[in-house]
């Protein structure tokens, strides 16, 4: 979520580089601009949809701005401060599901409609359009700065799992798995879309709502405890308790085309509130727990609990 190329991988960064810093200007790429056409799915008129777009823009630029922040203050990406409310490995799943997941579909979306574009202009086939889209996205976003974001922002959740890797092996992967996606995706895109978007807001709405309040008054904004979301010791902590209940209080309200729960099958008119459920459940678990004491942390070897050696920093200018 601090979003761009992060030069130091799961490490933290001391000093202010351009990509720390919260000045950095926001990106439109294939993805949204068919998110933006996306009001016509709904039958709004021209006023209308341009409300809702800016309505809607406004209030996720504010968002994003104040979690960006986050990472700018204290100079980690926000895949590692979720370790700490969640806990060293509880952070494990929510990273592994939102941000790897919304990596390769932020990908595939990009290769389809890309690939697509590509294909209509040259009569070559969508396979092999897509994979020569593949192909330079793999290289810009492996030697190119800034460029291809969401493949880096992946990566470094990769990384966050403790899987052994490079970054430059992560977005491999990521790439490769973007485009048999996209084959799978050429049909039906429209449909797809609002299931892939659906996903991801459905488990990642808990996730910022559990953030921002640890980081807010969870006392996660101290530069100080750093070295905590690097010490895995803190196996489990109650933010991925809040996490979780948020997600499952918010199933009934889900309204999608592969599912749907019993709240939006018996009221369909009032719309998908699951995001917003999920956000107030987790917020409600998370204010709940947040004083308890981790909920699973191993002990040190002379019996009582401590934090591993604080990691290096890296500093980049």
């Amino acid at each position: 979520m601090t979003g761009g190329c992060w030069p130091a991988g799961a490490w933290p960064v001391r000093t202010r580089s351009p990509t720390t810093s919260p000045t950095r200007r926001p990106g439109l790429n294939f993805p949204i601009n068919l998110l933006g056409f996306s009001a016509a799915w709904f039958g709004l008129s021209s006023s209308a949809a341009v409300t809702a777009i800016v309505i809607g823009a406004a209030l996720g630029s504010l968002l994003m701005a104040v979690m960006s922040r986050m990472g700018v203050r204290l100079g980690v990406p926000q895949q590692i401060q979720a370790r700490g409310p969640l806990g060293f490995f509880g952070n494990f799943l929510p990273v592994a599901y939102i941000n790897v997941f919304a990596a390769v579909g932020w990908a595939a979306v990009t290769m389809i409609l890309g690939g697509k574009a590509f294909a209509g202009l040259t009569d070559l086939p969508f396979w092999l359009c897509g994979a020569v889209l593949t192909a330079v996205e793999l290289v810009v976003s492996i030697h190119g700065y800034n460029m291809i974001n969401y493949l880096y922002g992946g990566a470094i959740s990769v990384q966050t799992l403790k899987i052994p890797v490079t970054r430059s092996q992560a977005v491999t992967v990521i790439c490769l798995l973007a485009y048999a996606i996209s084959l799978w995706g050429e049909s039906g895109t429209e449909a797809k879309f609002k299931v892939f978007l659906n996903l991801t807001a459905y488990f990642i709405a808990p996730f910022a709502a559990v953030l921002l309040l640890a980081f807010s008054l969870g006392g996660r904004s101290d530069p100080s405890r750093i070295s905590e979301p690097y010490d895995r010791r803190r196996v489990l902590d109650w933010g991925f308790v809040a996490w979780a209940g948020g997600v499952a209080a918010s199933v009934s309200f889900w309204q999608s085309s592969f599912y749907t729960g019993p709240f939006s099958k018996a009221y369909p008119g009032a719309g998908d509130l699951s995001m917003f459920v999920a956000a107030g459940a987790g917020a409600v678990l998370h204010l709940l727990t947040y004083r308890l004491k981790p909920l699973w942390e191993r002990r040190a070897s002379g019996g009582s609990p401590g934090l591993a050696a604080n990691k290096p920093s890296v500093a980049i200018s």
